[in-house]
Parts: structure tokens; sequence; C-alpha cells
């Protein structure tokens, strides 16, 4: 484990992961690359301690992420046109009690994310749950990717 700080993914929480009780009395010891939330228990691995993670980090650099986008793409949510969808790539602004309730909307990272309007409040589809968030919260999220829903594409589903 690393001695900086990290956050949790689930619920936000900042914390030391190699000062934890829980660390130093788990079977796997030493060797062990599971980070656990003090707060919510959530497990995860953190990209950067694995040889794969560091791999796909360097592959998928902002170089090439760039390259990737279509057009100029919208920073964030609030400005991806109506009739447009997205993938959410990061919501750090967002406040991580906000986080938590989108995240149990459907709302992920990486996900994909159907505009449906912005006046008077924004109307987002995510799966077949509809949301309405303020234009503030809006702004908080950060897309990817945004690209224009053809009149082929089936409205309802917001996979690429």
């Amino acid at each position: 484990m690393t001695a900086t700080t990290v956050r949790c993914p689930l619920c936000g929480l900042a914390f030391d992961p190699s000062g934890l009780a829980a660390c130093r009395d788990c079977p796997l010891g030493a060797g062990c690359r599971v980070t656990c939330c003090p707060s919510c228990g959530y497990s995860w691995v953190e990209p950067e301690q694995t040889r794969s993670g560091r791999f796909l980090r360097r592959w998928m650099g902002p170089d090439r992420g760039g390259a990737r986008r279509r057009g100029s793409a919208p920073a964030t949510l609030a400005e991806v046109p109506a009739g447009w969808k997205a993938r959410l790539s990061s919501w750090e602004a967002t406040p991580p009690r906000r986080r938590q309730q989108l995240r149990a909307y459907g709302l992920a990272e990486r996900g994909w994310i159907l505009v449906l309007q912005h006046k008077p409040t924004t109307i987002v589809r995510v799966g077949l749950t509809e949301l309405a968030l303020e234009q503030e919260l809006a702004a908080t999220i950060l897309v990817e990717d945004a690209r224009q829903v053809g009149a082929e594409t089936d409205q309802l589903s917001v996979n690429p």
C-alpha cells in the first residue's frame, strides 16, 4: 500500500490506507494490493499498483485520449446538447454525498448518459431511468466522447 492519501470511489472519504488497523490484521499481509475504505467498507485495487493498470494508464494517456474524441467534445454534462449522449469521465468536483446518490440511480464512471433537455432543468436518461439535475450539478460532471444520437439509433438505449 502507499503512504499517500486515497479517496474512496464510493463514499468519497479521503484517508491514508497504510495506517488502517484492518490492513495490519489482514491475512494477505504485505502483498495485498486491495484498498479498503474504513467508512463504507468498499474494496478496490488502485490501478497504479498493478502492471496492467500502469500499462492502460500509459496507453490511454492524455495524448491518446484527446485523439479519440469526436470533434471538440463538451467538457461538462451541462455543455452536451439535448439529444446527444456522452460518457461520464470524472465527477471529482461533485460533492461525495451527491455522487453516492447518483450512483444509486445508475450513474457510473465510463457509463453512457443521454441528455434529454437543459431548460428549465437538465434531464438525463441513464439506462431506463430519467433524472432531473440542477444546472450547477450538471456543470460538475465531466464527460467525454459526446456524440449525437441518430434517428436510426434506439433512443431508449444509451449503449455505444
